[in-house]
């Protein structure tokens, strides 16, 4: 008797296994939270903390929830220390960026497209990038070490501040809007500009005095 009990007990599971067999297998849940949001990464941690100061992010952890900054229209980030920007490209609404007194080295704005504004007074800046930026406004970028700016698909810029760079070719005869420009302490001897422009330059153009505006710099 007892063999057969103990048998019995073997073979419970056994049945209860072979009953469940025609159940439905359970739905199998995939966790879409927080491990799984879309993120921008951000290297400078400076960037990243004072994203952090203006609760756009919650610790400094070499990214942000990209969907934290999309909507934000306005980044003031003057006199902080930064030395890096990139992440900046995932702020898709971007109108204004103030990054004046920084470490910049370079600025890559081409994916911003909704920019207007651009101040990046006195940094380290070798380049920057506002390569189809259509209704961009106003850049300011005075106090660096550029060589060149190329501004060719900014159709829509008015202002132009490039004072004290190191910029030896200077051309804005693709700025048809532009009323307000200056290139004072540059090695630049000739400004390109298109006929219209030669033939009325704007009160509020100014240079050294050394340097001339051609529609031919060759």
């Amino acid at each position: 008797m007892k063999k057969v009990f103990y048998i019995g007990l073997l073979c419970l599971p056994m049945i209860f296994s072979c009953s469940s067999d025609d159940s439905p297998a359970p739905p199998i849940i995939i966790d879409d939270g927080p491990g799984f949001e879309v993120t921008t990464a951000i290297v400078d941690p400076v960037f990243e903390q004072a994203l952090v100061d203006l609760d756009l992010d919650d610790k400094v952890d070499g990214t942000v929830v990209t969907s934290k900054i999309l909507g934000i229209r306005d980044l003031i980030l003057d006199d902080l220390g930064l030395t890096d920007l990139r992440g900046i490209e995932d702020f898709n609404d971007l109108e204004t960026l103030s990054v004046n007194e920084n470490a910049l080295v370079r600025l890559d704005l081409s994916d911003n497209t909704k920019l207007k504004f651009i101040y990046a007074d006195n940094n380290a800046l070798t380049f920057i990038n506002v390569q189809d930026l259509a209704i961009l406004e106003k850049i300011s970028a005075l106090g660096n070490v550029l060589a060149s700016m190329d501004t060719s698909s900014n159709p829509a810029l008015q202002l132009l501040v490039l004072n004290d760079n190191d910029i030896e070719i200077s051309d804005v005869s693709m700025n048809p809007a532009l009323t307000t420009f200056a290139i004072e302490d540059n090695p630049v001897s000739c400004i390109r500009v298109s006929a219209a422009q030669l033939a009325d330059i704007p009160q509020n153009w100014t240079k050294d005095a050394g340097d001339t505006y051609s529609e031919d710099c060759n």
